[in-house]
């Protein structure tokens, strides 16, 4: 009611919060341009029933299309270097995309320029634990707004190797003894792949069952990777012996307590490992699960919140199960923003052990 009063948008008890953010962060007010997806306030401030043909929301009125069209429209010519689009309606207006707990934190090119989505601040005042979050994704708007342009990480990965090529990866991964981020897919109760990160850039992933038959070439050779119909049963992804020899790569890195080992839900992971290939993993140096509520157990502990709150890197868990190539993709994604937010998560353990007093042992 107060906007309408007034005639200027978040000036009520959520544009006052919404003002305390900002601050907290070093940003003013009054440097930025502030508007609405409506420009009026609908009937009983019941927006979904104003603007939707349903109650879930799925279905835009003609009225929306156009609104977001307006808005587009202004905010193209404001020429912001980046738009914090707060909130559910305003994501979609912006991007097209659905479900802000889901997209929040994630670095979006729209029509309108470089956009970050996070919480609506009248959320934040149902949900306090939200500032927090909210006031991260600032900090990082603020990081973003020398420029308009929008600059990912890029990765290097290495999806459906050859066995050759997968062998000589995870042989100098156990010669060089690097630290070492791992993630599985499983399909069932069964390791579908796994994926390793030596960096936040670099991973390989290592299938063992697939869509996919080799076809044996004449003479010798790897032979010819034949995808099969996608309603077509899995099927081992190597031979015999070739699994084997991968197995035995894979036990040199994971079962050396010399090689420091990452991932998110450790025991998870590594008692499928155990269960199905009998590989003991030692040399944990960090559970990013377990590390992240040491740091702060009020907060979400997921890898796609932690990939949100601690990378540059956007959503990219919407993938199709179905399909051998996006599930590698992902599965080498997972491994290295894990090696990433550990690292992150490695400096605030360390600020969270000055502010204690208390240190750690090192031998």
């Amino acid at each position: 009611m107060k906007e309408d009063q007034v005639g200027e948008p978040f000036v009520g008890g959520s544009g006052f919060l919404l003002t305390q953010m900002l601050q907290a962060v070093g940003i003013r007010r009054r440097a930025c341009y502030i508007t609405n997806v409506s420009k009026e306030r609908p009937p009983g401030n019941d927006f979904r029933a104003r603007y939707y043909e349903d109650k879930d929301g799925k279905y835009e009125k003609v009225e929306l299309s156009e609104l977001h069209r307006e808005l587009r429209d202004e905010l193209q010519a404001v020429g912001a270097n980046i738009t914090v689009a707060l909130g559910e309606e305003a994501l979609r207006a912006l991007s097209g995309h659905r479900g802000i707990g889901k997209w929040r934190g994630s670095l979006l090119a729209t029509p309108v320029g470089k956009v970050m989505p996070t919480y609506h601040p009248a959320s934040v005042m149902r949900k306090y634990e939200q500032r927090r979050v909210v006031e991260a994704d600032l900090r990082r708007v603020v990081g973003e707004s020398g420029s308009p342009e929008l600059t990912l990480p890029e990765h290097e990965v290495f999806l459906d190797p050859s066995f050759d090529c997968a062998f000589s990866l995870l042989n100098t991964l156990a010669v060089d003894r690097r630290p070492v981020a791992f993630d599985i897919e499983t399909l069932g109760e069964r390791v579908r792949c796994i994926a390793l990160a030596w960096s936040a850039s670099e991973a390989l992933c290592v299938p063992f069952v697939s869509c996919k038959v080799r076809v044996r070439e004449e003479g010798g050779g790897n032979g010819l990777i034949v995808p099969l119909p996608t309603d077509t049963p899995f099927h081992s992804h190597w031979s015999e012996e070739e699994e084997r020899a991968l197995l035995e790569q894979l036990r040199r890195i994971l079962s050396d307590p010399r090689v420091s080992l990452i991932a998110q839900n450790f025991p998870f992971d590594a008692g499928l490992l155990e269960r199905e290939f009998g590989l003991t993993c030692r040399g944990l140096q960090m559970d990013t699960m377990v590390a992240q509520h040491c740091c702060y157990c009020e907060l979400p502990k997921s890898l796609d919140f932690l990939c949100s709150f601690y990378t540059r890197v956007p959503r990219y868990s919407d993938y199709d199960a179905r399909s051998d190539l996006e599930t590698w993709r992902y599965n080498c994604m997972d491994a290295m923003v894990t090696f990433e937010v550990a690292e992150a998560l490695e400096r605030e353990l360390r600020e969270v052990e000055g502010l204690s007093g208390v240190g750690r042992n090192e031998t």
